[in-house]
């Protein structure tokens, strides 16, 4: 990435965040959402893999939060199907909370105090929108982020789907912007974790001759979206079963992201099918629009 093109991104970021640091109050942030002792059930893998399938699928029913329909195709956008792949989901559950919805320490089918972050994120999807403090959503809601583990996925995906969906108005667009294609979803996994600078791939706080996370590595070297594709690849490993079938996907040229070389070729992308597994095309075909660098964050 050119000093021009860094700048460029790193302005916005540096004002944003600025900003943020002038209206930020570490009280509110140590407060969150739920008391101190606030439970929540531990899932077996089989009860989490169930959950992420479910909520990838949006079939999880009217009692869990709705996930929009997913859009399709740049610049022209259509609303297709809520259906997004499960491998990319339940590899999101693995970096933020390691699909547990309590505390470590808490055995499956147990009982304990719910996984929370020192940033105010609940359960095996982290979530922190809303839960910072208490009454930023419905008090009922609050409650069954942290403790209904099912719930907590439902939560995960809808924001997913919104960060994909929000893509196309900021720019953060990849090939023709197909929710089957793996690929296609690297912006709205960045922006799950905070579309900022600090998950930029050209961040100079991230070794430039990184190898490819596969799990073993300090995740300290590797911005949030190279984490879940690493361990999409790699998946852990319960008992000495992997939870999910691996699933390798190509990054973007790093070079490439940032920049704005105007549309390229649209590769083929199969068709969306029920809870799709993360497909690749290609390499030769994995083209994309880079995202304009013009916004901080979705």
């Amino acid at each position: 990435m050119s000093r021009r093109a860094f700048r460029r991104w790193l302005s916005p970021t540096a004002a944003l965040l600025a900003t943020a640091a002038l209206l930020w109050q570490p009280a509110f942030v140590l407060a969150c959402a739920l008391a101190e002792d606030a439970q929540a059930y531990q899932p077996s893998v089989a009860e989490m893999r169930e959950a992420l399938e479910g909520a990838a699928r949006a079939q999880l029913g009217a009692a869990y939060p709705p996930v929009p329909k997913l859009e399709s195709g740049h610049p022209t956008a259509t609303p297709i199907s809520a259906e997004m792949p499960c491998a990319i989901l339940k590899s999101i559950a693995w970096v933020e909370g390691a699909w547990q919805q309590a505390a470590g320490s808490v055995a499956e089918g147990a009982t304990g105090p719910v996984k929370r972050s020192g940033s105010c994120g609940y359960g095996a999807m982290q979530i922190t929108s809303g839960m910072r403090n208490p009454g930023d959503l419905p008090p009922h809601t609050q409650q069954r982020i942290g403790a209904d583990y099912r719930y907590n996925a439902a939560w995960g995906a809808q924001l997913l789907a919104e960060k994909w969906n929000a893509g196309d108005f900021f720019g953060a667009v990849m090939g023709d912007r197909n929710p089957s294609v793996g690929e296609h979803w690297y912006y709205a996994v960045w922006a799950y974790n905070q579309f900022t600078f600090r998950n930029n791939p050209n961040n100079p706080d991230y070794p430039a001759n990184r190898p490819t996370f596969d799990g073993t590595q300090s995740k300290a070297n590797y911005p949030y979206q190279e984490l879940v594709w690493g361990y999409m690849a790699n998946p852990p490993k319960r008992g000495g079963v992997a939870l999910w079938t691996p699933v390798a996907l190509g990054l973007p040229d790093r070079a490439l992201v940032g920049q704005t070389p105007g549309p390229l070729p649209r590769p083929a992308a199969p068709h969306p099918v029920a809870c799709v597994a993360a497909v690749s095309p290609p390499l030769d075909r994995r083209l994309f629009f880079p995202h304009t660098a013009k916004r901080a964050g979705i």
